[in-house]
């Protein structure tokens, strides 16, 4: 069983209401990168929608966060490949 990281956001975000203050990004399988590529025409959209498949979150949630947060996931979905 693959193991999850836990992502403390540098500039939460709001959501229904509710703080969101962290993230959890499960590994990825190979199956949720067969989906991703199915997920949308840009590399942006696909990254979006694997993201947030990983972290079990709608896209929104990915789509709302600030960059510096957007890249910490990416550094962890990066980790997870190697």
């Amino acid at each position: 069983m693959q193991k999850s990281e836990v992502i403390e956001l540098k500039h939460p975000i709001e959501r229904d209401g509710s703080k969101i203050e962290k993230l959890v990004m499960r590994g990825p399988k190979v199956r949720d990168l067969i989906s991703a590529e199915k997920a949308g025409p840009s590399d942006s959209e696909r990254e979006v929608y694997l993201l947030s498949d990983l972290c079990d979150v709608d896209e929104d949630v990915i789509k709302d966060l600030c960059l510096v947060d957007y890249t910490g996931l990416q550094k962890v979905y990066q980790n997870f490949l190697s």
